[in-house]
């Protein structure tokens, strides 16, 4: 199985140790979509992560904006038609990229839904909300980091 990997967060050697145990069983790409200001200063760590440096300081501002920055540069840098499956590692920041791009290819896709999506995106950014269900409503899995967060976005916040 082939798989796409967005995931907005590269500092964290967790993540580089699941990467590496999924590349045991699967063919992994793995995508990090940055801010500009940090190309040259972050360090990839161990595991080989494309740091795409697509988005500035304003974009995030501007939601659809900067994932339209990042959608535009997956596209142009991979060939989706190889993918069996995206796998967003966020709800708000790569999940919205996953569904666009499931629309696009017909790739199927799973997403988690973690604490900023939560506590930040759903709570506090009540105008994305709709985006927030079409993507959860779309997505082949749903996988949250806690039944708390399970139990809390299915009762306030989806439709």
């Amino acid at each position: 199985m082939r798989i796409l990997h967005i995931n907005p967060y590269s500092d964290n050697k967790l993540y580089d140790n699941l990467y590496e145990l999924q590349c045991k069983q699967y063919d992994i790409d793995v995508v990090v979509p940055m801010n500009k200001k940090f190309e040259g200063v972050v360090d990839p760590f161990g595991f080989k992560k494309d740091l795409a440096f697509v988005f500035n300081d304003y974009d995030r501002f501007f939601y659809y904006k900067k994932q339209n920055k990042v959608l535009e540069y997956i596209e142009q840098n991979y060939n989706l038609y190889k993918y069996d499956l995206i796998h967003a590692h966020t709800l708000f920041s790569s999940g919205y990229i996953a569904y666009r791009l499931s629309q696009k290819y017909n790739i199927p896709y799973i997403v988690n839904i973690q604490n900023t999506d939560v506590n930040l995106f759903f709570k506090k950014m009540r105008w994305l909300r709709g985006v927030g269900n079409e993507v959860l409503n779309c997505a082949k899995r749903n996988v949250y980091i806690s039944f708390a967060y399970k139990m809390r976005v299915e009762s306030e916040f989806i439709f």
